[in-house]
């Protein structure tokens, strides 16, 4: 026997199919349907399930068996059993002190409202207070008696530095070094490195952008100005690092103030040239061309580059390195 559904398509049909759940004879539309009705099978399932993953328990108080599912971990099988046994206790009546509507309330909670918006009805007593950040008057209820701003923007004004709760005394720890809190003009909420602001202070300037603190100990923890050497360029302070200038012995932040700075001894090598081109590959000292005071005295002289990289035997470019190094 067939049949056709709404919308013209065939599906088979079984009759005389008895539903397991309630045992309604039924005419079948697949193969192994065992109920009549979707809301049969959800109930015999549910049924099912129950019985397998309920637990058969014993009420501690009327000794009464009961069934608890998994997620209900409670031993009682009723609440008026667990308020006999003192394990919880009963919500106490109360009146509200606004409105005079009766609610239950917690025993460990306190309130005398049954809603927050009798908590904040103008029936409660106010207070006036005067704002701290813009000495004008305003009222609080008398619950927040000790609200010293009358709005938000006044207390993220009022609550900054000494009296913000996460105020650390200006001073934070970054990459190893002690940074302080700037407070001049210009300079609010900014920090800048306690070193450098020792270094300014002795030289008698702001430190510009591009100048180098050294720590001639290499204690970022000593904050001595003697300790301190300063570099006018990363360039410099690379030369001090890398070993091709020799490491400070006494700090320079006088004679900086005074003269400017005043490079250290230079580690120089000679190296052999050939075609021109520098043999011996790389090093981390300054390299010096064999006969860079010659061609120093002739560039002085007026020779243009090209003439001393025809005489020198070199290229233009690599005369134009030399003549740009002075070396």
């Amino acid at each position: 026997m067939t049949a056709y559904s709404k919308n013209g398509h065939w599906v088979p049909t079984i009759p005389n199919q008895i539903c397991i759940h309630c045992s309604v004879t039924y005419t079948a539309h697949r193969k192994g349907q065992e109920f009549c009705s979707k809301s049969c099978a959800q109930t015999h399932r549910a049924k099912l399930k129950a019985q397998s993953t309920h637990t058969e328990r014993t009420c501690p108080g009327c000794q009464k068996k009961w069934m608890g599912a998994p997620s209900n971990p409670s031993r009682f099988c009723s609440k008026a059993c667990i308020f006999e046994s003192g394990k919880w206790e009963k919500s106490l009546n109360k009146t509200c002190l606004c409105c005079g509507k009766e609610f239950k309330k917690s025993p460990k909670k306190v309130g005398s409202y049954c809603s927050r918006e009798c908590a904040n009805t103008p029936h409660q007593e106010r207070v006036k207070k005067i704002c701290v950040e813009c000495n004008s008057e305003f009222s609080v209820l008398a619950s927040l008696r000790n609200q010293q701003t009358c709005s938000a923007k006044c207390r993220t004004e009022y609550f900054k530095r000494d009296r913000s709760h996460a105020w650390s005394g200006g001073v934070v720890q970054q990459s190893g070094r002690k940074y302080r809190r700037i407070d001049r003009d210009g300079y609010e909420a900014k920090y800048d490195g306690e070193h450098r602001l020792i270094v300014a202070r002795e030289i008698g300037r702001n430190l510009v952008r591009g100048e180098v603190v050294l720590c001639l100990d290499k204690d970022h923890e000593n904050m001595s100005p003697n300790n301190f050497f300063l570099c006018p360029s990363f360039k410099e302070a690379g030369f001090i690092l890398s070993g091709v200038v020799e490491w400070p012995k006494s700090s320079n932040l006088n004679q900086y103030r005074d003269s400017g700075y005043i490079r250290p001894s230079v580690n120089i090598v000679l190296h052999e040239w050939e075609n021109g081109k520098r043999l011996g590959g790389k090093s981390r000292h300054i390299t010096r061309h064999p006969q860079a005071d010659e061609i120093i005295k002739r560039r002085k002289a007026g020779a243009t580059v090209k003439e001393l990289a025809k005489a020198f035997d070199t290229s233009n470019s690599n005369m134009a390195e030399v003549i740009r190094q002075r070396l």
